[in-house]
C-alpha cells in the first residue's frame, strides 16, 4: 500500500507527487473593500503593492503611500520615506527582507524616482498592450 502514495520526499520518483490546493484557499475569507485600505498601516500597504494581484487595490495602495510621504524608486524597487529629493541625504527606505524602515547606506538615484501619475500611465499601457516598458523617470521633482 505504501507504494501507491506519492511524496515530495520520494527521491526514487516512484510516483509523481501532485499538489492541488482547494479553490476555497484562493479566495479571501472576508472580501476586502477598497475603502478600508486607508485604515491600514504603511507596512500593509507596501505588502499589497508587492504581493496583491488585484490591480485596483495595488493602485489605491500606491496612491495612499504617496499621500503619506513615500516615494518609489524603480531601479531599486524600493519605497523611500519622506525623502528630501533635492539632497537625497538622510534617506530611509522600507527593507522588505527585514520588513522595517531602515537608513540608506548610499543615496538612491534621483532619476529613478517615479510619481503616482507614472504608475497610472504604466498600468494603462500594461493593460492595453502585452509588452510594457517600466515606469518613466520622474523629471518633474
Amino acid at each position: 500500500m505504501i507504494d501507491s502514495f506519492g511524496s515530495p520526499f520520494d527521491y526514487e520518483n516512484r510516483l509523481a507527487y501532485q499538489v492541488q490546493l482547494p479553490k476555497c484557499y484562493m479566495k479571501l475569507s472576508a472580501e476586502l473593500k477598497i475603502e478600508t485600505l486607508q485604515k491600514l498601516p504603511d507596512k500593509t500597504l507596501i505588502y499589497i503593492f508587492y504581493n496583491y494581484q488585484n490591480k485596483e487595490f495595488k493602485m489605491e495602495a500606491t496612491r495612499l503611500l504617496y499621500a503619506r510621504g513615500w516615494s518609489y524608486n524603480y531601479q531599486d524597487c524600493l519605497w523611500y520615506f519622506k525623502l528630501d529629493l533635492k539632497s537625497l541625504k538622510d534617506a530611509q527606505y522600507f527593507n522588505p527582507k527585514k520588513w522595517e524602515v531602515v537608513p540608506c547606506e548610499k543615496p538612491p538615484s534621483y532619476e529613478a524616482f517615479v510619481t503616482f501619475e507614472d504608475f497610472e500611465k504604466y498600468l494603462k499601457i500594461k493593460t492595453n498592450q502585452p509588452a510594457a516598458k517600466s515606469p518613466s523617470r520622474n523629471t518633474s521633482i
